[in-house]
């Protein structure tokens, strides 16, 4: 068919242009919220699940209990809160007097909890830890100490004039958050496992699959739609098509392989590298000579305004279309003009 339509048609030039860079942004930009929304979805779909297996739901609550048990977490609706951020939030209304004494209620907590959980040599060096925490040099209030070694105990100094919600923000708050957390994941395995399965199955379990399979959704399904042109939801809102070097719609296989690199070097690698993959494809398409990203670049494909123009998917296809407006066989000399 391509061979008559040469020999025997009079030779015109159908032109395109590139898609505006601006419109390319926004097109992006749409697709990028129409991305987050359907990860956010996901996300959720997925964590619903994985919280309703029996095994993680024994294993939740396992973990639940121990950091309770802690006294470094207190109980918030069906999950727990870190005890410091608990009793800051103001929604609690906890007074300086409540704040300082549940926080050296958590500490009791927690010496309770290395005795149960941990060796004897882990006590031991905690105890000494808080110990050494409460009798260093400079820690004091107006140049009197914070505490006083009575005998083999050390207790409060009853001449220090800190206020409760001092002692709570200067001296018990500090201690939990800057030594006793450190201890409850370094000093015990149990609870390392527990926090290990937890990170674990939040990363490969739940936003792994929502983040991979949100990608699939906005990127790769509507172009199975919008065949003519292999558009997005963005780019078809702003009217932009692919093209291959022919100026003909880009063929699936071709736009596969755009995908994939698309997917792989881009969406796989950019949160592991801070997004360099997006930021190096987005720097392409603004600066580059013929403004392509890179999967374009590597496989040769343009972004065309296609908002008047049409894009076809063989020459035979033009052809036919201008017999069916009565109009003489074209020649086809594509023009990209950029």
């Amino acid at each position: 068919m391509d061979e008559t339509l040469v020999k025997t048609s009079k030779k015109v030039h159908l032109n395109y242009t590139s898609a505006k860079f601006h419109r390319r942004a926004f097109a992006n930009l749409t697709d990028f919220i129409i991305f987050v929304l359907l990860f956010g979805a996901l996300f959720l779909a997925t964590r619903a699940i994985v919280m309703a297996t029996p095994s993680y739901k024994t294993t939740a609550g396992t973990y639940l209990s121990m950091r309770i048990e802690s006294g470094l977490y207190m109980p918030k609706d069906d999950d727990c809160q870190d005890t410091v951020a608990y009793l800051n939030d103001a929604a609690n209304n906890y007074s300086g007097y409540a704040k300082k004494n549940l926080a050296k209620e958590g500490i009791e907590k927690f010496f309770l909890f290395t005795e149960k959980y941990g060796t004897e040599s882990v006590s031991k060096e905690i105890h000494e830890d808080y110990d050494a925490y409460r009798l260093r040099d400079g820690f004091s209030y107006k140049s009197v100490a914070y505490f006083i070694q009575n005998g083999d105990v050390i207790e409060e100094n009853p001449a220090c004039e800190a206020t409760f919600k001092e002692w709570f923000d200067y001296v018990y708050a500090p201690y939990i958050n800057e030594h006793l957390h450190g201890y409850l994941i370094a000093r015990f395995p149990q609870y390392l496992e527990l926090t290990k399965y937890e990170t674990q199955m939040l990363l490969w379990a739940e936003i792994t699959p929502a983040y991979l399979l949100a990608g699939i959704l906005t990127y790769l399904v509507p172009p199975l739609f919008f065949r003519r042109g292999r558009m997005t939801l963005g780019k078809a809102m702003y009217r932009i098509g692919l093209a291959d070097r022919r100026l003909l719609c880009c063929p699936f296989p071709r736009f596969l392989g755009r995908f994939a690199i698309w997917y792989f070097a881009e969406l796989c690698l950019a949160p592991f590298t801070w997004g360099l993959p997006y930021i190096i494809s987005f720097s392409l398409m603004a600066f580059s000579k013929k403004r392509q990203g890179f999967p374009d670049y590597m496989l040769g494909l343009y972004e065309v305004d296609v908002t008047k123009d049409k894009l076809y998917f063989s020459y035979a296809e033009i052809a036919l279309d201008d017999t069916a407006q009565g109009k003489e066989p074209v020649d086809f000399r594509p023009t990209y003009i950029d």
